[in-house]
């Protein structure tokens, strides 16, 4: 049984498909969840202990007046573990995988630079584009409460985080999804109706 001739055309057919795969691991890389280094990117289970404004959108509100409204967050976070059922502490130390290492977002902040590690709400990274809609609310409508605006993730809130790396400057930030709301004090409401 004759398999082919090695010659120079199988060659040039060979190489041109390594080529092209590895032009395309990066990708593949990312698709299955590994990151520059070849290890398996981890969730880390965390909690929100503070938070900055990272995009307000100008919003008409249908009493006329036009105002700048937060509607996505940067968020920092302590990793935290469960220890028992009703148990969860914040982590002290890690080993292991290297991104085990970062225990806050301070220390992912301190490895990578400025600005880098801190977490951001995926709910929360089309509003801008979507605005005058935030979280699924029309906030131009007259039914939109006066006293109410998009809310942050509370402080103290556990979300699970997955690390990522932009494919262009490389800059390193992690993710989660919580539903965002709105939340404020009504104004102008009605009077309840007297028994």
């Amino acid at each position: 049984m004759q398999f082919g001739v090695i010659d120079e055309k199988f060659v040039n057919s060979a190489t041109r498909l390594a080529n092209d795969f590895a032009d395309l691991k990066p990708q593949l890389d990312s698709m299955m969840s590994f990151d520059e280094r070849g290890f398996l990117k981890k969730p880390i289970l965390a909690k929100i202990k503070d938070f900055e404004v990272v995009t307000e959108v100008e919003i008409e509100f249908a009493s006329g007046s036009q105002r700048p409204v937060e509607v996505a967050w940067k968020y920092k976070w302590d990793k935290v573990s469960i220890v028992k059922e009703s148990e969860i502490i914040a982590v002290e130390g890690g080993e292991g995988h290297p991104l085990d290492e970062y225990t806050n977002s301070d220390a992912a902040e301190e490895l990578h630079g400025e600005g880098q590690g801190l977490a951001y709400n995926i709910a929360e990274m089309a509003n801008a584009e979507l605005a005058p809609i935030v979280f699924g609310v029309d906030m131009e409508t007259s039914a939109y409460p006066q006293g109410f605006r998009p809310q942050p993730a509370d402080v103290g809130t556990y979300v699970l985080l997955s690390p990522h790396y932009c494919d262009e400057d490389g800059f390193f930030f992690y993710t989660f999804d919580r539903q965002g709301v709105h939340d404020g004090v009504c104004s102008n409401l009605p009077a309840p109706p007297m028994e």
